[in-house]
């Protein structure tokens, strides 16, 4: 996997040697702008980690990948309140009994659902 990096880098380079290379002075018909050589190194670095993807494949990944970042952060906004407002209904002193109770209520659900993914075809079960 990282081995792909360092070779489409090293492709990058040779090409900007042979370009280095005019000892004429002049602009070679292959020179290219600053950004379109940026654009360049990032689409190499985009295809040795992703491969060579559609663009609608990029927009899935993109989308899915908004959709990820934004319920981790909605639960890491909220996990730290979780145990304050359980103390402000409940008081201080239920708090381990509903941590074991959420336990005890998750473990047969768990596996339960491990025993259904064995069971079910992944189409009937999403």
């Amino acid at each position: 996997f990282f081995s792909c990096v360092p070779l489409a880098l090293m492709e990058v380079h040779q090409e900007e040697q042979k370009d280095i290379g005019n000892d004429d002075g002049a602009k070679s018909p292959k020179s290219e702008s600053i950004t379109r050589k940026i654009q360049r190194h990032l689409t190499l670095i985009r295809k040795a980690l992703w491969g060579d993807l559609s663009l609608s494949e990029y927009q899935k990944i993109a989308w899915l990948a908004l959709i990820f970042l934004l319920i981790v952060g909605s639960y890491w906004l909220l996990r730290t309140q979780k145990d304050v407002l359980f103390m402000k209904i409940t008081g201080k002193l239920y708090i381990p009994y509903a941590k074991m109770g959420t336990f005890m209520v998750m473990l047969p659900l768990i596996m339960l659902y491990g025993k259904l993914v064995d069971v079910v075809s992944r189409q009937m079960l999403f």
